[in-house]
């Protein structure tokens, strides 16, 4: 899989491009995310136990940052590829075939997705 090329000119019909198209405009910094990565969501992942109190208190609070992860693939197809790498980052996939007037397949596309996508 290769990025989606910006000049439809680069665009190798045997070949398979992937496209990030993220909504982020229902999260509260929204707008300060690109719509071409997927982040991870602010998690707090140190705490202490404060005796004056008796409470748990975070102290440790990991910010939005962009997802990386890493997996394994062995003998599988580009669909069974593609929909690993979705689970493994919680997003959907959805592939779609360009064609020219005779119905020959002039690209091939994945897009990740986070939310429900208008043609």
């Amino acid at each position: 899989m290769t990025p989606l090329p910006a000049s439809e000119n680069d665009v190798d019909p045997r070949k398979w491009y992937y496209y990030i198209d993220m909504n982020w405009d229902s999260f509260s910094d929204g707008r300060t995310r690109n719509k071409h990565k997927m982040y991870e969501e602010p998690y707090e992942a140190g705490w202490s136990y404060d005796e004056n109190t008796g409470k748990v208190i975070s102290h440790t609070i990991v910010e939005t940052r962009e997802k990386e992860r890493t997996i394994e693939v062995k003998e599988s197809n580009i669909y069974n590829i593609t929909q690993t790498i979705a689970e493994t980052f919680g997003v959907f996939c959805r592939y779609k075939y360009y064609h020219d007037n005779n119905y020959h397949i002039t690209k091939k596309v994945i897009i990740f997705f986070n939310n429900y996508l208008y043609d």
